[in-house]
């Protein structure tokens, strides 16, 4: 069972209605029914005003940003704040073990703590090289090493919120790859995910 909230800041509570929807303080002081006693507890605030998504990238299939405060809650700890979110069925990320709900800690073996960084030291490594991504895996506690490949049917592409906010277009999108044309498999470029030169459509 969990703790029973008495009263916060020595404000007497008896429905959720009677907790404020806003507090300024750096603590508040809660007390607490707690097994058959009253405890008293500080706990400390902090705004979240910084945690707000306005940055993606989406890369061989996957999709990184900053961990959601949802996110922050369900960890004990953030380990980067390059959050794994979604990885899409098919995609290199997936073949290759990539899996959603994981912090990338490491790209060969360099660290990378911010999207920013990740996008700089992913962006000059060419199509079908290799890249070792190290993960830390929330559910079950521990870092694994993955390897993959850049492919060009799956660009990494850069997607933040436009500043000032709300504009017209509302995002600024970002291709992060060299241009597929003066790439060395240049033959294997597409458009809108169709192979020019085997005729294939993804």
């Amino acid at each position: 069972k969990g703790d029973l909230i008495l009263k916060v800041d020595d404000k007497v509570i008896t429905n959720i209605s009677d907790l404020g929807w806003q507090y300024t303080q750096p603590s508040l002081r809660i007390l607490v029914f707690r097994g058959d006693k009253e405890v008293e507890v500080d706990v400390p605030l902090f705004t979240v005003d910084d945690l707000e998504v306005d940055q993606v990238i989406n890369f061989c299939g996957s999709s990184m940003q900053k961990p959601s405060h949802v996110a922050r809650m369900l960890c004990t700890r953030v380990y980067s704040e390059v959050y794994i979110t979604v990885v899409k069925p098919g995609s290199p990320a997936q073949m290759h073990g990539l899996e959603a709900n994981v912090f990338v800690i490491k790209v060969n073996g360099d660290p990378v703590q911010t999207i920013d960084e990740f996008q700089a030291l992913v962006h000059d490594i060419p199509y079908e090289k290799d890249i070792r991504l190290q993960v830390w895996r929330v559910t079950d506690n521990h870092e694994q090493t993955v390897v993959l490949r850049k492919n060009v049917f799956f660009p990494t592409i850069y997607v933040r919120k436009a500043r000032p906010y709300y504009t017209t277009a509302g995002i600024d999108i970002t291709p992060c790859d060299p241009d597929p044309w003066h790439d060395s498999l240049q033959k294997h470029a597409c458009i809108g995910g169709f192979s020019l030169e085997e005729g294939l459509s993804y």
